[in-house]
Parts: C-alpha cells; structure tokens; sequence
C-alpha cells in the first residue's frame, strides 16, 4: 500500500517539475523519527534545492515574475487585477495578476508569464507585507478549493 500511495505521489509531484522526491519516515501522531532530524539548520525555511541541487537563499520581495501552466481556470475571468493565493516552499501569500505576457484572458491548458504582486491590506504588519522566496521556485496558484495552475518563478523583485 505504501509503495502505491508513492507511486501516485511521485508521478504528481514529478509533473510539479521537482526532480527529486525523498520521504522521511515521521509520524506527527507518536512522533516516531521526529528526533532524528533535530539537527536540522534553523534556516532550512529559507533554502530550497533547484533544478542542480544547489541551496538557494529566499530573498524579500513584493513582486515575482512567474511562468505558470493554468489547469483549470473554466468559469473564472483571470485577467489583470486578479487576486489568488500563492503557495511556495511552506507559505502561502494572497496576490495579484499584474501584467500577463501576451495575453488579456487566461484560459486552461495556457501557459503564461505573469507578473505577480503581493497583495496588501490595511491590517498587515510590515513584515507580513513581503514574499520569502527564490528564482526556481516551484509554486502552485489556487482559489478555494480551486487548483489554478502550478509553475515556477523566473525572477524576485
């Protein structure tokens, strides 16, 4: 059972364009190997492996520039001034569709290069105001109980 749920897994996650996969045996229920990965850096957060396996720093930024593969978009107008949540490495971060690349409506199956801004609210902190990521990262684009698309990010600003 367990080789088939990583089967399944694997394939999902190879589609995503990760080239690695790598499980580490936990259980969060009876804490089973939880101590073997206390030695851990604190700043793992903050490093990512991209496609050659180097470590890349997360940098601050408020706005990345994306090429993402929309997946199922039927319904939904995404156009510029489109708002959705974005998640990358272990957060998520509301944002808006800035400029897209040669396009003025999103459709399934497109794959676009999009500008993309971290959404601000009067509410937020200073702090919760920026992005933490890198070039490479692979990230996914959701709305609800929505998929949207999945793709990586070109460049941070």
């Amino acid at each position: 059972m367990l080789k088939e749920r990583k089967k399944v897994l694997d394939d999902f996650i190879v589609k995503l364009g990760f080239k690695r996969v790598e499980y580490l045996p936990i259980s969060g229920y009876n804490g089973t190997g939880l101590l073997d990965i206390i030695n851990i850096s604190q700043n793992i957060n903050k490093l990512i492996c991209d496609e050659k396996n180097e470590m890349l720093e997360s940098k601050e930024c408020t706005m990345i520039l994306a090429q993402i593969k929309m997946i199922n978009c039927d319904g939904i107008i995404i156009s510029a001034g489109y708002v959705c949540v974005m998640h990358v490495r272990d957060k998520e971060y509301d944002v808006e569709f800035d400029k897209i690349k040669n396009k003025v409506v999103v459709k399934v199956g497109d794959v676009i290069t999009v500008k993309l801004i971290r959404k601000i609210y009067d509410d937020m902190s200073k702090n919760d105001s920026v992005m933490m990521c890198s070039e490479n990262d692979k990230i996914i684009l959701r709305n609800g109980d929505v998929t949207l698309g999945y793709g990586k990010i070109l460049q941070v600003k």
